[in-house]
C-alpha cells in the first residue's frame, strides 16, 4: 500500500470515529499530495528547451505557487490578527458547512454547531500550519503585511494632542494591538495568558515603534531643511498639530472666516478663527528671523491701527447712532420749534377768550394765607415780587384779560423763570399749571401744541439720559430706565450713551485694545439690549478682542525675542554675530538662546522657508486654497509614519509572539 492510500485509510478511520479535527487535517495533506502528482505527471521536472521558447523549471514554478500560496494564506492570517481561522469556523458553520472524507465540502445543518465550528476552524489552522511549514518566509511576510495593513487603516494614530497624550496613545494601541494577536494567534488554547503576554508585548513595541521611526526621520532632517527639501511637509505638520489643538478642521475654519467677511471684517484671517494655538503658531514665526516675521509684522500692524475706525463704526450701526449727541440735541430742539411754531398758530386761530380767575387764585393762596391776616411772609419775597407782577399783568382793579396771546407769553415767561431758579420751581408750579389748563380750556389746539412740545422736550431729555447711563451706574437701572422710554427717546438715549464711548475709542492709543471695554460687564450686558442686531454686534466684538489677541501674542510683550530676530536678519555669515557679541558683552543667556535656537531649527529642519509657508497659511484669508495644499503633505507622511510604525510591530509579534 502506497503513501497516498495509507493517508486515505487513515482519513476513513478518523471519519468513522468522530475526529474531525483529524480527518480534516488528512484530507488537506491528500489533496495537496494529489495535486502535487498531477502537476508531476503533466510537468516533469526536467528543464527543458522548446524550439523557439524558453526553459520551464517545474520545481522552481512549484516553489513560486507555494510561496505565493503562502504569502497570501499569510496576509489574511494577519489582517484578521490571528482570528481568520476562528471567523472561518463561526462563518462556514453558521453555512452548515462540514468535511466530507473525500476532503470536499458538505452543507449539512443536521451535525451539531460546534461539530461544524471545530471542523472549519481546524481545516483552516492546518491550511495555516502546512504554509507556515512549506514556505515560512512567505507565509510570515504575510503576517506581517496583511496586520500593519490593518493596524494602519483601523487603530488611531499614536501622535496626541500632547506628550502625555502621545505617551497613552503609543502604550495603548501597542497594547490593543498586542493582545489581539495573543488572542488570535493561540488557537482557542491559553487565551487569556496569550493575550496578557501579547498585551504586555504589545505596549514596548507600541513605544520602541515611533520612537525608531521618529529618529530615522530625524536623520533626513537637517539635510532636507538645507536642501529645501519637505518644506511644505514640515509646515504642514506644524499647521495640522494646531488644527488639532484648536479641536477644528478646515471647512470649520473657512466657515468662521466667511462669516467675518459677511459682517464686515474682511481683515479676520485663518490664525484668527483658530484662536489661541493660531496665534501662538504666528508669534513663533512673527519672532524668528526672516521674510515671513516682515509680513506678519507689517500686516497685524497695519490692522491694528485701524481698529479704532472699525470699532467706531460698528458701535454707530449697531446703536443707529451717526451723529453726535450734540448734533442729536440741536436736531431735535429744531424739530420741536418748529412743532410748536405750527401747533401754535393753529392753537391762536381757533382760540377764544381766556378765563384767567383760576390763576389768580393760586397766586392769591400762594400770597396770601387768609384774607382776614392779610399778605404773608412770602409775598415781600423775590418770588412774591415776581407773582405779584404777574398777577397785576393779568387783572387790572379786577378786569380780566382775556386775550389769549397775552396769557400764553405771560406762561412762556414764568416757564423761563422756573427754568433758571430751579428753588422757586416748586412754589411757581401750581400757578403755571394753572395757567396751563386755563389756556387748554380756551383752545383744544393749544393742548395739542403743548402735549407735543412736552413729548419732543422728553426725548431731548432722552440724549442726557444716556450720557448719564455710561457714566458707573448699575446695569439693572439703566436697563429699566432705557426700556421704559418711547422709540423716538431711546434712539435719543443711544445717541447719548454713545458719544463717551466714540470719545473713549478716538482717544485711545494704536496699540490698546478698543474692543476691550466693551466686554465689561455693564456693556456687555446693556448694548446688546439697545443694538438694532445684537448679534451682529457680539459677533464683530468677539473678533476685534480675537485679532487683537493675535496682535499681542505676535508683537507686544518681551522684546527679547524681537531683538534677537532682528540680530539674525543682520547677520550675513552662517556664524550668528549677534548671538557672537551677546556672548562678548556677557549676555550668555541669550547668546545660549540663540544658539540653541539655531541648533533646534538644524535639526527639525524648520528653515525660513518653511517659516515662510506657515506665516502665509496663518495669515490668509482663504484657508481651504492655503492650508489644504500643506495638510495633504503632512497626512502623506503621517500615512508613511503610521505604516512604518505597523510594519515594525508586526514584525516583532512575529518574531516573539507567533513563535
Amino acid at each position: 500500500m502506497d503513501e497516498l492510500e495509507r493517508l486515505q485509510a487513515a482519513l476513513i478511520a478518523a471519519h468513522n470515529a468522530g475526529d474531525t479535527a483529524a480527518a480534516s487535517a488528512l484530507a488537506v495533506i491528500i489533496r495537496q499530495r494529489m495535486q502535487a502528482g498531477e502537476q508531476g505527471l503533466a510537468q516533469p521536472n526536467t528543464a527543458q528547451e522548446p524550439a523557439g521558447g524558453v526553459a520551464v523549471n517545474s520545481e522552481a514554478a512549484a516553489d513560486l505557487a507555494d510561496n505565493v500560496q503562502a504569502l497570501g494564506t499569510g496576509a489574511r492570517n494577519g489582517m484578521t490578527f490571528g482570528f481568520f481561522d476562528e471567523l472561518a469556523g463561526l462563518g462556514m458553520g453558521a453555512a452548515g458547512a462540514t468535511m466530507r472524507p473525500d476532503g470536499t465540502f458538505a452543507f449539512d445543518t443536521s451535525v451539531p454547531f460546534s461539530d461544524r465550528y471545530s471542523s472549519m476552524a481546524g481545516l483552516y489552522r492546518d491550511i495555516n500550519q502546512q504554509a507556515s511549514e512549506t514556505a515560512p518566509g512567505p507565509y510570515a511576510a504575510g503576517n506581517i503585511l496583511g496586520g500593519a495593513a490593518t493596524s494602519a487603516l483601523a487603530l488611531p494614530e499614536t501622535a496626541g494632542a500632547s506628550a502625555l497624550g502621545t505617551l497613552g496613545r503609543m502604550l495603548g494601541v501597542g497594547a490593543l494591538e498586542g493582545g489581539l494577536l495573543g488572542a488570535g494567534y493561540a488557537d482557542g488554547e491559553n487565551v487569556g495568558e496569550q493575550a496578557a503576554w501579547g498585551a504586555g508585548l504589545g505596549a514596548v513595541t507600541g513605544l520602541l515603534a515611533p520612537a525608531v521611526v521618529s529618529a530615522a526621520r530625524a536623520v533626513g532632517r537637517p539635510i532636507g531643511g538645507l536642501l529645501g527639501i519637505g518644506n511644505a511637509t514640515r509646515a504642514g505638520t506644524k499647521l495640522a498639530r494646531v488644527l488639532d489643538r484648536a479641536g477644528m478642521d478646515v471647512p470649520e475654519v473657512q466657515s468662521a472666516i466667511y462669516q467675518a467677511h459677511f459682517d464686515g471684517q474682511p481683515m479676520f484671517v485663518t490664525a484668527d478663527a483658530l484662536g489661541t494655538p493660531g496665534q501662538r503658531a504666528l508669534a513663533g514665526v512673527a519672532r524668528s528671523p526672516g521674510e515671513g516675521r516682515t509680513e506678519i509684522v507689517q500686516f497685524l500692524q497695519d490692522r491694528q491701527r485701524d481698529q479704532r475706525n472699525r470699532v467706531g463704526t460698528f458701535l454707530q450701526e449697531a446703536l443707529d447712532t451717526p451723529d453726535t449727541a450734540a448734533q442729536r440735541t440741536a436736531a431735535l430742539e429744531s424739530l420741536r420749534d418748529e412743532n410748536w411754531t405750527r401747533n401754535d398758530a393753529a392753537a391762536v386761530a381757533a382760540a377764544g377768550f381766556v378765563d384767567v380767575s383760576p390763576v389768580l387764585g393760586q397766586i392769591d393762596a400762594i400770597l396770601r394765607r387768609n384774607p382776614l391776616i392779610g399778605e404773608s411772609s412770602l409775598a415781600r419775597t423775590e418770588l412774591g415780587n415776581r407773582l405779584t407782577a404777574l398777577r397785576d399783568q393779568m387783572a387790572n382793579s379786577n378786569e380780566m384779560l382775556t386775550d389769549y396771546s397775552t396769557i400764553r407769553n405771560l406762561r412762556t415767561d414764568m416757564r423761563y423763570m422756573m427754568e433758571t431758579n430751579p428753588r422757586a420751581a416748586a412754589e411757581m408750579r401750581p400757578v403755571y399749571n394753572a395757567m396751563t389748563d386755563a389756556l387748554s380750556a380756551a383752545s383744544e389746539g393749544f393742548r395739542l401744541a403743548n402735549d407735543t412740545y412736552a413729548a419732543d422736550s422728553r426725548v431731548i431729555d432722552a440724549v442726557g439720559q444716556g450720557i448719564d447711563a455710561a457714566r458707573p451706574r448699575r446695569l439693572e437701572d439703566v436697563i429699566q430706565t432705557f426700556e421704559g422710554l418711547t422709540p423716538e427717546a431711546q434712539a435719543a438715549f443711544r445717541s447719548g450713551y454713545a458719544d463717551p464711548a466714540m470719545t473713549r475709542i478716538q482717544n485711545i492709543r494704536p496699540t490698546r485694545n478698543a474692543a476691550a471695554d466693551f466686554q465689561d460687564l455693564k456693556d456687555e450686558g446693556l448694548i446688546p439690549v439697545m443694538a438694532t442686531n445684537p448679534e451682529l454686534w457680539q459677533r464683530r466684538i468677539q473678533r476685534e478682542n480675537d485679532m487683537f489677541g493675535t496682535y499681542d501674542a505676535a508683537l507686544l510683550g518681551s522684546r527679547t525675542a524681537d531683538n534677537t530676530a532682528d540680530q539674525a536678519d543682520m547677520s550675513e555669515t552662517p556664524l550668528d554675530l549677534g548671538m557672537i557679541v551677546n556672548a562678548l558683552q556677557g549676555r550668555f543667556g541669550l547668546a545660549a538662546q540663540q544658539a540653541g535656537q539655531k541648533a533646534i531649527n538644524g535639526l527639525v529642519g524648520a528653515n525660513e522657508q518653511t517659516r515662510n509657508m506657515i506665516a502665509r497659511a496663518l495669515l490668509s484669508p482663504d484657508p481651504q486654497a492655503a492650508l489644504e495644499p500643506l495638510l495633504r503633505e503632512a497626512m502623506l507622511v503621517r500615512g508613511t509614519n503610521t505604516a512604518a510604525e505597523a510594519l515594525m510591530r508586526q514584525s516583532a509579534f512575529q518574531g516573539l509572539l507567533a513563535n
